[in-house]
C-alpha cells in the first residue's frame, strides 16, 4: 500500500530540496507575494480586480496567456513581455473597451525592473 500521505508530503518535500526545486518554488513564492504588495501600494487594485470582475481597467484574474482585443484593432497574447510593456508604457496597446489615458504612464520611471517583474508574477498567479 502507499505509505501515508504525511510520508509522502515529507519525500516531495525532501525530493524537492534535493533537486534545489524547494528554493525556487520559495523566491517564486516571494516574487509573487512582492507583486502583491506593490500592486496594492501603487494603488493598482484601485482599478484592477483580482476576482475576475472588470471595473476601471481589466481584470487580472485569467489575464495571463489570454487574447486581448486592442482598441486600434488586432489582437495580443497577454504574456510577460505584454504585461511590463503595460505597466511601463500603458497607451502601446490598449485594450478595446476600456478608456484610454487613465492609466499613469509613469510606472516606468518610478518602479524598478524588479518591480514590474514581481507585478507580472503576481499577474500571472491569478
Amino acid at each position: 500500500p502507499p505509505p501515508p500521505f504525511s510520508s509522502r508530503r515529507r519525500h516531495t518535500r525532501y525530493s524537492l530540496q534535493s533537486r534545489g526545486l524547494g528554493d525556487v518554488y520559495k523566491r517564486q513564492a516571494l516574487l509573487i507575494a512582492t507583486g502583491e504588495d506593490l500592486a496594492t501600494a501603487n494603488g493598482c487594485v484601485g482599478c484592477h480586480s483580482t476576482d475576475g470582475v472588470d471595473i476601471v481597467g481589466p481584470t487580472w484574474q485569467g489575464l495571463f496567456g489570454s487574447e486581448r482585443s486592442l482598441a486600434g484593432g488586432g489582437t495580443v497574447t497577454a504574456d510577460e513581455a505584454y504585461l511590463a510593456e503595460s505597466i511601463i508604457d500603458p497607451e502601446a496597446a490598449e485594450v478595446d473597451g476600456f478608456p484610454a489615458g487613465v492609466m499613469p504612464a509613469t510606472y516606468g520611471d518610478s518602479l524598478s525592473a524588479e518591480d514590474i517583474d514581481a507585478l507580472v508574477a503576481y499577474m500571472k498567479s491569478l
